[in-house]
């Protein structure tokens, strides 16, 4: 190397130490989160829970629209739960489900992202053990901010009255439940103006008066109650469903439901789904005013649900309904041991159109299913000639029994049944053969579908 070369390779050593000096001694400017673009804000907050969220739009406005793109995404076809109660509450899963249990926090999130939610529920208590004002508070703070909801519910908590504390409708609400509440207060005209999109409604826990009842609601679609009754509503509930002639389905979980579905029945002409809740002692009450066998005749009925509430009986009790478009059938009992189904079978034979049976045993233990003899569930087999689709929950069918009973069904195209205890499962899919497709759960569950 010459000096001349050496030379300049010195200097341009010292050009690019100069260089780098000037650069570390260059500031850095800083980067804030408001300077981010949404796009790249959006995927940061997704990783926040519900309550940094809420602080993060408490704190800084300008994040605002980030954080309800992230709420959105992460939460927005969740039901959000704004309860304090220690206990799980009813409807609402873990899985589709999230709770907020400061009220403060509760009330920020419906101000700030309460056009984004569509499924609420409301039951909250503060410190004292009063739910009036923490409740009104949040119910007035939903009708003003959440104005995207869909699905409301409310409860448990008493002596809140709705009216006062939602100033405006609640224009997209449809379905509407009430939990445990006392709504003595809230009044019939109240309610169709809270909720004029109103199409399902349910009352659970303890019914309300009749100020809550009688109404007419004309896009109520779907009334559940659920809870015990007294005398009062005994009256007025048919009247109820005089003026709601339009429903859909109706399910009655409580005391004198047969009493009801006697006196509303003329009223019930579109009436397509029924779930039913009684037993057999309500059929041999002599307030009801049953005749022996007596048949409650429904024009439009194409789905019923008939729970007994019987643990141990000799038979399955009489159903005393009917509807010669009844296509699906869905019969819960208690302990099936030693029970005959002679009344059933014989109920299948008068409803030749039913397409999909189910029938549920409910035992102390789901896991020890109930013994139902063969014949029993041969004749049942043989009394539906249009079976397409039939379920036994926990009722056992051993491969013998499950070949015999597709042979019966020609139309049958899924089943449904528990397997029985050291049954191989292997040989019942090799006795199946190629038409049938079947799989099995961990607990013994096995479907099996025609290919």
């Amino acid at each position: 190397m010459t000096d001349s070369e050496a030379a300049s390779n010195g200097k341009h050593q010292k050009d690019e130490e100069s260089n780098c000096q000037q650069i570390n001694d260059t500031p850095t400017k800083e980067v804030r989160l408001t300077n981010l673009i949404e796009d790249c804000l959006e995927p940061i907050f997704m990783k926040l829970s519900i309550e940094n969220l809420v602080a993060i739009v408490h704190t800084n406005k300008q994040l605002k629209p980030a954080a309800a793109s992230a709420f959105a995404r992460k939460f927005g076809t969740m039901k959000i739960v704004l309860s304090n109660l220690r206990h799980n509450l009813p409807f609402d899963s873990k899985k589709d489900s999230i709770r907020v249990v400061d009220l403060n926090v509760s009330l920020r999130l419906l101000r700030s992202f309460g056009h984004r939610i569509s499924k609420l529920h409301i039951g909250h208590k503060n410190s004292m053990g009063s739910v009036i004002f923490s409740n009104g508070l949040l119910i007035n703070y939903a009708n003003k901010y959440c104005k995207s909801l869909v699905e409301i519910t409310f409860g448990p908590f008493a002596n809140t009255d709705l009216s006062l504390a939602a100033h405006e409708p609640f224009p997209m609400v449809e379905t509407v439940r009430f939990w445990r509440c006392n709504l003595r207060r809230f009044g019939q005209s109240e309610f169709d103006g809270c909720f004029p999109e109103i199409r399902r409604l349910e009352f659970v826990g303890n019914v309300p008066s009749n100020e809550c009842i009688v109404d007419c609601l004309p896009n109520l679609e779907h009334l559940v109650i659920n809870g015990s009754l007294n005398r009062h509503n005994n009256d007025t509930i048919p009247i109820s469903l005089a003026l709601n002639p339009q429903l859909l389905s109706l399910t009655l979980k409580s005391d004198d439901a047969l009493f009801i579905l006697r006196k509303g029945r003329p009223y019930l002409g579109l009436l397509e789904s029924l779930s039913v809740t009684y037993d057999s002692k309500d059929l041999m009450n002599v307030h009801f005013g049953f005749e022996v066998n007596e048949v409650i005749q429904f024009e439009s009925l194409r789905k019923l649900e008939v729970n007994f509430t019987d643990l141990f009986c000799d038979s399955i009790p009489h159903i005393p309904f009917s509807s010669h478009r009844l296509e699906e059938l869905e019969v819960s009992i208690g302990n099936c041991e030693y029970k005959t189904f002679n009344r059933l079978v014989r109920y299948l034979q008068k409803h030749q159109n039913i397409t999909k049976f189910t029938l549920i045993e409910r035992s102390d233990s789901f896991w020890e299913p109930s013994y139902i003899s063969e014949e029993s569930k041969m004749n049942i087999s043989e009394a539906m000639l249009s079976l397409e689709e039939a379920d036994f929950w926990n009722i056992e069918f051993s491969t013998g029994e499950v070949k015999q009973f597709i042979g019966n069904c020609k139309t049958l195209h899924r089943f449904g049944f528990k397997f029985i205890n050291g049954g191989d499962f292997n040989d019942l899919k090799k006795r199946l053969g190629s038409e049938w497709e079947a799989s099995i759960d961990p607990n013994g569950n096995v479907k099996i579908v025609r290919i």
